[in-house]
């Protein structure tokens, strides 16, 4: 008797377990099997909850005249504060600053909904944390950003569309940045193709590129000095500072 019963606690308390395995303090999640060539743990997807915040309701305007930052940012934070759901832009156009996510928030854009981002730099102030090509700073806010959060999407028929007047003058990069970057630079070029765009790769750039990736390698196997032998690779310089 007492055995049966210590075998029914069990078995209760590891399917309380495997319940509680798939549901946060934040909601549900859904468990999908993936189907591929290599062993793979399923996927927990989260389930939004059945919950609408209609950016009107927080006070934005249609037209494309009127910034609705603010109105769209306080519609993700009644939909966070409520545990999750959908902030969803009707049908027009919408003019918006940066709009950045949290948890739990499904940004969902009906059909001919414009989100229009404005082109005034000061709009994506204060700085936040991101990276430009390749390095982690602090930079203009990017237009959808996410930052210490999960379970964010983007859905919907509708359209992001940001106004690139004022971009487009910074595309083109202000000659002192250019010679910062000749700075101790060899001139002879390398050029790679990544899908078909041309990279141009300075002699510099590629022998870092190879540098990183030996040490990685070196890493993973524990042997610096077998891997050196091994691998043909043209960076002697970075090479010769890990001679043991």
């Amino acid at each position: 008797m007492i055995k049966r019963y210590f075998l029914s606690l069990i078995t209760c308390t590891c399917f309380y377990l495997l319940a509680a395995s798939f549901t946060s303090k934040n909601g549900n999640y859904e468990v999908l099997k993936v189907t591929a060539p290599f062993p793979m743990q399923p996927i927990k997807v989260f389930i939004y909850p059945d919950k609408d915040f209609i950016i009107t309701d927080f006070g934005a305007v249609n037209g494309g005249r009127v910034d609705n930052t603010k109105a769209i940012t306080s519609a993700i934070e009644a939909c966070n504060q409520s545990g999750g759901g959908r902030v969803v832009v009707p049908a027009g156009i919408w003019l918006t600053g940066p709009i950045h996510f949290k948890s739990n928030v499904n940004l969902y854009l009906e059909e001919n909904a414009v989100l229009n981002f404005t082109d005034n730099p000061s709009d994506y102030l204060p700085a936040v944390m991101t990276s430009w090509e390749g390095l982690e700073c602090y930079n203009y806010s990017p237009l959808l950003y996410a930052f210490e959060c999960e379970n964010v999407a983007i859905t919907g028929k509708g359209t992001l569309q940001p106004k690139m007047d004022t971009w487009k003058v910074w595309f083109k990069r202000p000659q002192p940045h250019l010679e910062a970057l000749k700075e101790n630079i060899e001139p002879e070029q390398k050029i790679e193709y990544i899908n078909g765009i041309e990279r141009k790769l300075n002699k510099y750039q590629s022998t870092i590129n190879q540098g990183i990736l030996l040490l990685i390698i070196c890493f993973i196997r524990n042997d610096w000095r077998l891997s050196k032998r091994e691998l043909n690779l043209r960076c002697l310089p970075i090479l010769q500072s890990f001679d043991r």
